[in-house]
C-alpha cells in the first residue's frame, strides 16, 4: 500500500524488476494495462500489451526474458503531467539495469496511478522510447 502518488510510481519500478522484492498484487489496482511498442521486437506488430482485471491473472512476480533475469528498474526522473486528488498521469524516465550494474536500456513511459481509499497504486504503465544501452 502506497500513501503517496510518488511511492506508488517507485513500487510500479519495483515490480517492474526481477529481484521479487514486492508482489505485483501489492503495487497495482485492477485493472491494470500494460501497453508498450518497439518495432525490434519480436513480437508482431513490435507490441507487448496486457490487461488485467481479474485478481487472477496477476502474477505473483513479473514474467521476464531470461537475459532480464535478476534485471532491476531504476526510477530517473518524473513529471506530473496531469492530476487530482485521485489519479495521477506522469511521464517518468527510468533505466533497466543487469544485476552487475551495467545498463541495459533507457525508456520513457507513461505512468498512471490511483487512490483508492487512501491507497495509491499503478493501473496503466505504458513504455514509450525503449532505447538499448551500449
Amino acid at each position: 500500500m502506497a500513501e503517496t502518488p510518488e511511492q506508488a510510481l517507485l513500487d510500479g519500478f519495483e515490480v517492474g524488476s526481477d529481484r521479487k522484492r514486492m508482489k505485483i498484487r501489492d503495487a497495482v489496482h485492477l485493472p491494470f494495462v500494460h501497453f508498450g511498442w518497439n518495432p525490434s521486437w519480436s513480437r508482431p506488430g513490435g507490441t507487448q500489451a496486457y490487461l488485467w482485471s481479474e485478481a487472477e491473472q496477476v502474477p505473483e512476480y513479473g514474467r521476464f526474458p531470461e537475459e532480464w533475469a535478476g534485471s532491476y528498474l531504476s526510477l530517473d526522473a518524473h513529471e506530473l503531467v496531469i492530476g487530482n486528488d485521485f489519479k495521477r498521469a506522469y511521464k517518468v524516465d527510468g533505466t533497466r539495469y543487469r544485476p552487475d550494474g551495467s545498463a541495459m536500456q533507457a525508456f520513457e513511459a507513461i505512468y498512471t496511478v490511483i487512490n483508492v481509499d487512501g491507497d495509491w497504486r499503478l493501473v496503466l504503465r505504458n513504455p514509450v522510447n525503449i532505447v538499448p544501452s551500449e
